[in-house]
């Protein structure tokens, strides 16, 4: 991966990139592209061996229950304050011209 290399891949992204970024970014890429490489020679062997049996430690489940849809909750109980159908929301002095 050279420097030409990595100016087009941020340009063809959109990316705005310092040219004293490019060499650190071509030495990043080369080794994800390195990486990748190495996944394609390794043989996957047995692909019907279950990966969660590796983990030492499987991801903890989440309690399987029923919940309150958000939506069963009427907007008068959570707004801060609500006229009619509609949110009153409070004007940002932030945004007033001054």
């Amino acid at each position: 991966m050279n420097l030409n290399d990595v100016e087009r891949i941020a340009r063809l992204a959109a990316l705005d990139v310092d040219s004293g970024e490019l060499p650190a970014l071509a030495a990043q890429i080369s080794a994800i592209l390195g990486y990748v490489s190495q996944l394609g020679d390794r043989d996957p062997g047995d692909a019907s061996v279950d990966i969660w049996s590796l983990l030492e430690r499987p991801q903890p489940l989440r309690a399987d229950g029923v919940r309150t849809d958000a939506a069963a909750i009427r907007p008068e109980e959570f707004a801060p304050a609500f006229e009619g159908s509609l949110f009153l929301v409070p004007k940002l002095d932030a945004l007033d011209d001054k």
